[in-house]
């Protein structure tokens, strides 16, 4: 059954370099806004966002956990009109989430194997929860 993608304001908590030319961007994790590890959202910057251009959203895998507070996405960074303001943006700025949305939400029997295949963000993810279910068992 598919879930119906909502849509949630949320607010940049900051980023930071996680590799060479890559990304992480932190938001905060709107009131009931749930997830299954491996779906995506829709990131939208607003009309008003600093340097926004018409190029305004973008598809981004969450690379945090479902009991984590806030929600994190990564990302490569290139040269891009929706790339570059997001960067650029202070904390505190505003932005659009719709979603969640995705298929991929159990890990695969091969973990090792699978991370050579998956995004990063989705084996990141699975990882971080199976991790938080096992330590519970």
């Amino acid at each position: 059954m598919a879930r119906i993608k909502g849509k949630y304001d949320s607010k940049l908590l900051g980023s930071e370099e996680i590799a060479e030319a890559t990304r992480a961007f932190h938001f905060e994790k709107p009131e009931g806004f749930t997830f299954t590890p491996g779906e995506s959202i829709d990131l939208f910057l607003p009309e008003d966002f600093p340097g926004a251009s018409d190029d305004r959203q973008r598809s981004f895998s969450l690379a945090s956990a479902p009991h984590e507070d806030g929600l994190t996405i990564a990302t490569r960074m290139r040269k891009s009109a929706y790339k570059e303001p997001l960067a650029a943006a202070h904390p505190g700025a505003g932005v659009r989430i719709v979603g969640p949305t995705g298929t991929m939400s159990r890990p695969p029997p091969d973990m090792a194997q699978a991370s050579e295949g998956f995004e990063k963000c989705h084996f990141a993810t699975l990882g971080a929860e199976f991790l938080k279910s096992w330590h519970r068992v």
